[in-house]
Parts: structure tokens; sequence; C-alpha cells
């Protein structure tokens, strides 16, 4: 494919079309929870909106970017699910543009098209699309990356270059795991096709080879990333990423959960796995490099995933880009190479190319037969989420009539559909939190203490783990004890809560 050729507009409006349809089929209004971080992300925007900071107030073990996006739409329309999910469709449309455009300047307009609906089949990729996580933003801004990469090694023109340092930046502050595009990156700055021109500032870049293109590159990486940091992050923030994420508690809490990832997981999508082998078993024949970047970065995937601990379900994105875009360039690849091949006189011959083009034609088709019942699969899981208004908790928090300025909860998205905060130290406690040891017995009763939450619904496991089981006796009236071991308290004078507005 011509590097010059730009993408059709067609597309363009395909991801409109794509936004659209998605948001008027899925019930991003009204369904309680797609994906299982919902709730913290929902919270931490949440309280942004009202005034209270990142790590100063509100524990966050991630970078703010995407919350802070969405936590600006709250505050200039209101807070509300549809809001924050309907971002990450935009961001998913983005996703697939790009991977779109990767493909596309490889290998063609129709291998392009198969990866998108490869992708689009993949497990949880709708659900991923429609849930206010940072899997999908972080990923779409990283791949979009990697794109303006490939562009500057065609094009070596010094925007592309700067562009593609600048969203590399934008998406590590929306989530780290985005580095995983880092080696692709790399790798097409030290590969870069010479192309034909007389513009001297082309050449003058040409001329600065690998190492000066990636000082440019990571010079527009650390300024972009500084300034966001300079910006929002505290004086905590760092020391709360490492320990969350890489404290020894941490990696030994995960292991005894046993929350690996599974090599054979990559073989679950059949009609993918049989395409990358038909690329990586005829990849010798090619000396086009264009199809380098997807092998690199399932590489580095599966290198990181081989260690990191742990491995959450929404980590299969990491996969499916990778393996999406392999899958058409090994059919593409293997056809082309069937189609240049003589089919010889020998019945050695046509016996070898007969049963080549056999495998090609199965391939080919377990691919297209295994999309429809993937895509309706993935639709059926959307359409069966449970609505907000019959979430049994919900309706807890909203039956009482007392007034609610704060709520204590481990239902932190419950709490939001309930439109009632929580206190920003407590908002957010997820498993790493309490793995790490980052959250305190005397944190949780001094924020008690202070905000006096008129309703707590915690687990009973909470009440000794935090040492305030004799706080709640003391303050608060046993309301409801639900059959999954959590308990509602009201506050004895809810009258004097504190509102820290």
């Amino acid at each position: 494919m011509n590097s010059g050729k730009r993408i059709s507009p067609v597309v363009f409006l395909a991801a409109i079309v794509y936004v659209v349809a998605l948001t008027c089929l899925a019930p991003i209004r009204t369904g309680f929870q797609f994906g299982g971080d919902e709730g913290h992300e929902l919270m931490k925007a949440l309280l942004v909106s009202r005034g209270h900071p990142l790590y100063k107030e509100v524990w966050n073990d991630q970078p703010p970017l995407y919350t802070l996006i969405v936590g600006g739409f709250f505050w200039l329309i209101g807070p509300s699910a549809f809001t924050a999910r309907i971002i990450t469709v935009g961001f998913s449309a983005l996703l697939l543009l790009a991977l779109y455009g990767l493909v596309a300047q490889a290998v063609g307009y129709l291998a392009a098209l198969i990866a998108v609906l490869l992708l689009f089949a993949s497990a949880h990729f709708m659900e991923l699309s429609v849930s206010a996580m940072l899997e999908v933003p972080a990923l779409a801004v990283g791949l979009c990356a990697l794109w303006a990469a490939t562009q500057y090694s065609r094009q070596s023109r010094l925007r592309l270059l700067v562009t593609s340092g600048a969203l590399f930046a934008c998406a590590l502050q929306v989530k780290l795991s985005a580095a995983l595009f880092l080696p692709a990156i790399l790798m097409e700055l030290f590969e870069r096709k010479s192309v034909d021109c007389t513009n001297a500032t082309v050449t003058k870049l040409r001329s600065l080879g690998f190492w000066g293109s990636g000082m440019v590159f990571f010079a527009s990486v650390g300024i972009v990333f500084s300034i966001i940091a300079f910006l929002f992050y505290d004086s905590v923030t760092i020391s709360i990423f490492l320990k969350s994420h890489f404290s020894k508690s941490t990696k030994e809490a995960a292991e005894l959960i046993m929350s690996r990832w599974n090599p054979c997981s990559i073989l679950s999508d059949l009609g993918p796995a049989l395409s990358c082998i038909g690329l990586f078993l005829f990849l010798p024949w090619t000396k086009e490099r264009t199809y380098r970047p997807p092998i690199v970065l399932l590489t580095t995937v599966i290198c990181f995933h081989c260690f990191h601990q742990p491995y959450w379900y929404y980590y299969g994105l990491h996969f499916a880009i990778p393996v999406s875009w392999l899958a058409p360039v090994g059919l593409v690849e293997w056809g082309r190479l069937l189609k240049t091949q003589k089919i010889g006189i020998t019945p050695l011959a046509k016996f070898t190319f007969a049963g080549s083009a056999l495998c090609w034609c199965i391939c080919f088709s377990i691919v297209f037969i295994q999309l429809p019942d993937k895509i309706a699969s993935e639709a059926n899981r959307l359409l069966s989420v449970q609505p907000a208004s019959q979430n049994r908790y919900v309706k807890s928090l909203t039956a009482n009539e007392i007034p609610c300025k704060w709520i204590f909860t481990d239902r932190s998205l419950a709490a939001f559909w309930a439109n009632s905060p929580i206190p920003p130290e407590l908002s957010v406690i997820p498993l790493k939190r309490i793995w790490s040891e980052s959250i305190s017995k005397d944190e949780v009763l001094r924020c008690l203490t202070a905000y006096r939450p008129e309703i707590v619904m915690i687990p009973g496991e909470w009440e000794n783990r935090f040492g305030i089981a004799e706080y709640l006796r003391s303050n608060y009236k046993l309301n409801i004890e639900s059959m999954t071991g959590e308990s509602i308290y009201l506050r004895l004078n809810p009258d004097l809560g504190d509102d820290h507005q």
C-alpha cells in the first residue's frame, strides 16, 4: 500500500456510525454495571467534579488523565454513568480506527476490515467498550501513538514524531499498561524506510538516524508527561503507584489467588490463532518489515504477562489487538504466496499446493464462521446487564428517606447510582490497596469520625479488618443485614453530619 495514501472519509463516517449504533443498542443509560472497576472510576470522577483533588484527598493508584476528562464532563453537564460510558465508546472507535489504519497501510483495506471485525468480536471487547474503565482509552491512545510512529517511519516528518511522543505520554497518563506499545514504537523509529524527498527538513531528520529520532520522541514524551504530572500529581503519587502494584505483599496476595495468565488462553479464538500460525509459517518468504510491529507487540505482551501479577480478565485486550492484527496479515500473505506459487508438474508438487490451498481455505472459513456467533455472544452479554433500578444495593441505599451527604461502602457503583458520594479517602479501596497495606485502621476511623457518613454499608469482614465494629455499635443502628454478609447501618444522629463540601 502507498504510504502516502490517506484513509477514506467513509472510514471516519463508519466510526461515527459505530459510536451511535453502540450507544443506541447497549443499555449504557440504565445498565448497572458492565466492567468490574466501573464503580471506582465513576466515584473518582464524581469526587473530582465536586472539587476533591486526586492523590491529595482521593486515593488513586492510577494516572489521572481519564478521571480528569470524565470529571470535567461531570462538572459541565452533571454526573451520570451514560456520560462516562459514551466517552469510552469514543475511545473504542478510536482504537478500531487506529487498528484499521495500521493494517490498511501494511496489507490493504480488506485485511484492515477483517482485523477490525476480529477485534470487535474478541472476548469482552464490547463490554470494555461501554465500560467506564481505563483499559480501552489507554490502549486506544497508545495504538494511535504507534500509528503516528509508523507514519513517521515512512515520511520522516517532525510533526509525526512529536505527535507520536505526545500521544504515548497521554496514553501513559491514562494507564501505565500503555507502555506495552513502546518496543513496537522504537522498532518503527529504528527501521525507517527511505523516502525520496527534496525537503530539507525531511533530509535532516533522516540524517538523525535512530538515536536522533529517539531523542526527539522521548523529549516529546517527557515534556507532555511532566506537564500533566506537575499539574496533577502529589508528592505521594509515585510511592502510591509503586507500593500498590509492586510491593512484596501485593505479589504474595496475587500468588494466593492464583491470578496468573494462562498461555493456552491465546488459542481460545481458533480463527485468529490459525491465521497467526499461517503468518509465522510464511513470514520467511516475505521481506516486508511492515508485518513486524504486531509480532513485536504480541511478544512484548506475552513476556510481560508471564511475569506480571495479578492477571485480570480485561488484560485479554492486550492480546486481542496484536492477534487481530496478525490474523488478516497471515491470511493475506498466505493467499498471496499461493497465488504466485507455481503448481508444478510432479504429483508431490501438486499435492503440496492443494494441501496448502485447502489449509488456507479452512483458516479463512473458520474466521468468518466464528465471527457472527462471537459477535452475537458478546452482544447478548451486554443486553443481559441488570438495570440499575433493579439492583438491590441501589434500592437499599435509596430506600432511606434521611438526607444523605456521605456513604461509606465497598459498593461504590451502587453509591454512584444513588448519587451519594463516599468520603474521598475511602472512596477507592480495591484489593491492591488492602494487599499492599496502603490503608490503616486509624485512617478509616479518622475519616468516619470526620465525615460522619449517614449510611455505612460494608461486608462484615471490613468491620474487623478496620477495627470499626465498636464505633459502628456506638454511633449507628443496624437496619438490614443482607444474605451476602453486607450490613447497612444508619447513623443515630444524621442531622449532625459534616458535609465537607
